[in-house]
């Protein structure tokens, strides 16, 4: 069978990689579809080592709307999810307030016209969007691409982030008659992001949180939504520990019989330098009569220079490095490559220490699901002041 792959840009392999290289174990053709303008300004790295292990793989970029027309289908795609997070209970003021900037000035400006807001929130309007989103048809050359490619099925993601070009392939596969499927790539991208504003005929969520989400913020039919899991997260089931407690101590200066408390970095975007904190954290294990306790820090891969700094007895800095990215599979598993497989470090920091802790309480739900992968108990920073 030949699938067609359209995704946002190259990391995005990473995400459904597990999914992707399934499919490749089973006989099947891949073809990936890259929008050109989100590809250029990203790495390759993700795609790279995919196709090391899938030659056959192809791919090329996709057809995109004149830049005129792309500015205003995506004006309007950008209100009518502003609209949506008017009427999300439980939802963080934050989103919205980040919405609105990604608005044109002028709906920027009229937003501050009394009344707007609550016109926005009327399902009428709601009806309006969607009655003209079903009129806004994807360019010929997306119809004519698709179908050259003869595709038997297509797996079309994220569908609702800006700027989502993939959402046109989406509208051509129906209107060809070829079957599509998106797969959820986050724990919060149906509740932080957009509108899907093209339906795929098949939703694959996480749990049934995410199932609720579909359904009710993003208005996806309940009999096309389907819970597989994670794919995310399936390189932690195909992996166990490849040293001992002892060996991994050893390692890295640890002492084997003592606690081992583990703190997960956070990217630089969340929060820049939180070296401080970590040494807090030590100052209260140390006054809490927890001075035995070994705080390991296990730096975000994309924000460890600012941890080269802590110099202080009791706390373990532990880096993800090249040479030591890779993972023995457990016995099943052989058949996937190493890079498919969870880095070493960061694999083994968390199988060994006895709790985890972590600074913002937005991510925790991510750490949790691996952490329970793992049967670690996870807290936050505010979850463990209150235990200090």
């Amino acid at each position: 069978m030949k699938i067609v792959v359209a995704l946002r840009s190259w990391p995005h392999v990473h995400y459904y990689r597990s999914m992707l290289f399934s499919l490749v174990q089973r006989g099947h053709v891949l073809h990936f579809l890259f929008d050109p303008r989100l590809s250029a300004l990203d790495v390759r790295d993700a795609f790279e080592e995919f196709i090391k292990e899938a030659p056959k793989t192809t791919w090329e970029y996709m057809r995109i709307r004149p830049a005129l027309s792309a500015y205003g289908v995506t004006a309007l795609r950008e209100l009518r999810s502003y609209g949506r997070y008017l009427v999300m209970s439980g939802q963080s003021d934050y989103y919205r307030r980040r919405w609105k900037k990604y608005l044109p000035f002028l709906f920027r400006f009229a937003l501050l016209i009394p009344g707007v807001h609550t016109v926005l929130k009327m399902p009428i309007v709601s009806t309006f969007f969607e009655k003209i989103e079903n009129v806004l048809m994807p360019p010929a050359s997306v119809y004519k691409h698709l179908a050259l490619l003869k595709a038997d099925l297509l797996i079309a993601a994220p569908m609702n982030m800006r700027f989502s070009r993939e959402v046109e392939y989406a509208k051509a596969a129906r209107a060809l008659h070829v079957p599509s499927i998106t797969p959820i790539f986050s724990w919060d991208n149906l509740t932080t992001k957009g509108i899907m504003h093209a339906l795929p005929d098949r939703v694959l969520v996480w749990n049934h949180v995410q199932e609720h989400e579909a359904t009710a913020y993003n208005a996806i039919p309940k009999e096309r939504v389907r819970i597989t899991g994670a794919l995310l997260f399936d390189k932690w089931f195909l992996s166990r520990a490849i040293t001992s407690r002892e060996a991994f101590c050893h390692m890295h200066g640890l002492d084997p019989v003592k606690p081992l408390a583990l703190y997960l970095g956070s990217s630089r975007n969340i929060a820049h330098d939180e070296t401080w904190l970590i040494e807090n954290v030590r100052e209260a294990f140390n006054k809490a009569g927890l001075s035995h306790v070994q705080l390991i820090v296990r730096p975000h891969l994309a924000n460890f220079k600012i941890y080269e700094r802590l110099n202080m007895p009791g706390i373990f800095v532990i880096r993800t490095v090249a040479a030591e990215n890779s993972v023995r599979p457990n016995e099943g598993a052989a058949e996937f490559p190493p890079h498919l497989l969870p880095p070493r470090p960061r694999f083994e920091s968390r199988r060994h220490s006895d709790f985890a802790l972590r600074n913002t309480p937005q991510k925790i739900q991510k750490r949790k699901v691996v952490s329970c992968l793992l049967r670690q108990p996870v807290r936050t920073r505010h979850q463990f002041c209150s235990l200090i």
